[in-house]
């Protein structure tokens, strides 16, 4: 099967939430515990993932620098298919820099809601807790956690999912080559939070294993753990 790899555009955001959510939902403990309410509200998590990927890609965040990326395969139709997207954070190099990429962010909300603040799908205390438990991680582990903390020393695995129908083809290795290859050229680290599957394909990738994550809001018993991962330069 021949893979094709290419830069996203905003066009391409509804396809790759399909994977994002698909492939979420059949891998990773993350994505009940986030979204408990995504049965009665899937279009809620369609559109607010979405919204997300359209974020990344048209440099609206107000502290990163993203990169979007997608593996396709040639259909008998000659169409081409979307089966595995990646996003980057590459803010330590990144040349087209966000245009607020210096404001000082106040709170959590700015930079999660991308106008979901009323999803149904998700729990919004488990999703603020996510968020703050991967920043101090990112913080602990990695390096400085943004552009207004200091130079970053590493890109960021932000998301990586193949279409579970056409996972362990190749994809996904193709895409995050692209960004080993961009951590080489540049001599930074990578840093990843991966789920138990995507934490045994980063380990036959050269990542390493830094530091399990949990994820646990007080006063709730339920909980996930994300394994903290770093991968660094080849001279």
């Amino acid at each position: 099967m021949e893979i094709h790899i290419r830069n996203a555009t905003p066009k391409d955001a509804r396809a790759m939430a399909r994977i994002i959510i698909r492939a979420g939902r059949q891998g990773e403990e993350s994505f009940p515990y986030k979204f408990p309410h995504y049965e009665e509200y899937p279009e809620d998590n369609m559109e607010c993932t979405v919204n997300m990927l359209q974020t990344y890609m048209l440099g609206k965040d107000p502290v990163w620098d993203f990169k979007a990326m997608v593996a396709e395969v040639k259909l008998d139709d000659q169409s081409m298919l979307t089966i595995s997207v990646a996003v980057w954070e590459v803010s330590a190099f990144a040349e087209n820099i966000a245009e607020q990429r210096d404001q000082v962010v106040d709170s959590y909300e700015e930079v999660t809601n991308n106008g979901c603040e009323n999803r149904r799908d998700a729990d919004p205390a488990r999703l603020e807790e996510w968020t703050k438990a991967l920043d101090n991680a990112r913080r602990q582990f990695l390096g400085p956690n943004g552009p207004v903390n200091g130079p970053l020393s590493y890109l960021h695995l932000q998301h990586i999912f193949t279409e579970p129908s056409y996972q362990k083809n190749g994809a996904a290795t193709k895409l995050l080559f692209w960004g080993m290859r961009k951590a080489d050229e540049h001599k930074l680290a990578i840093g990843a939070f991966a789920s138990p599957m995507g934490q045994q394909f980063l380990c036959g990738l050269d990542f390493k294993i830094i530091a399990p994550v949990k994820v646990q809001v007080e006063g709730q018993e339920e909980f996930v753990v994300v394994t903290c991962m770093s991968r660094q330069a080849k001279s």
